[in-house]
């Protein structure tokens, strides 16, 4: 329910059962607002560490963003979809850094969506290694494990690249 019919539905019921009034129910939604502007601020942080550790090539700062679980799939160029567990796909990230030090990626442009409990990001990334520049995209679904947000599964492939909006 949005929170534009949450406030509607909760004042009426207010009317209609005496029971509460209009500034309860306003202070109730804004709560409500505030929790949802927290919880967006705490994923966008734990995007940008997700990049930064990346970066870093700190390979234990990144695998902690991640679920144990958590399953990693990328598309290839020809459209082929792979999938990886995390052990092993943390396992190739130390490998390419190792390959080509000093790479860099960064969040060109963050999406999110979110509840209480799970939470979508989309991330138009830009990666430099050596001389050469690629963009692609981050799909991302974290799941809140206590006070923490967790990746539990991501789909990365390469895509044209796109200025900041």
């Amino acid at each position: 329910m949005s929170a534009r019919n949450w406030r509607w539905k909760t004042t009426l019921g207010c009317f209609v059962s005496m029971g509460c009034s209009v500034a309860v129910a306003d202070r109730a939604l804004d709560r409500l607002e505030e929790t949802s502007v927290a919880i967006e601020q705490v994923l966008h942080a734990a995007v940008e560490q997700y990049f930064e550790a990346w970066s870093s090539a700190d390979i234990g700062a990144y695998g902690r963003s991640f679920h144990p679980s958590a399953v990693i799939h990328h598309r290839d160029k020809r459209g082929r979809l792979r999938r990886m567990m995390l052990n092993a796909f943390l396992d190739g990230q130390r490998a390419a850094h190792a390959a080509v030090p000093g790479m860099v990626e960064v969040p060109v442009i963050i999406e999110i969506s979110h509840d209480a409990y799970a939470a979508q990001a989309r991330v138009h990334w830009q990666l430099v290694a050596d001389q050469d520049v690629s963009c692609g995209e981050d799909h991302f679904q974290f799941s809140r494990v206590g006070q923490d947000w967790k990746i539990t599964s991501l789909l990365f492939y390469e895509s044209p690249c796109r200025a900041p909006e």
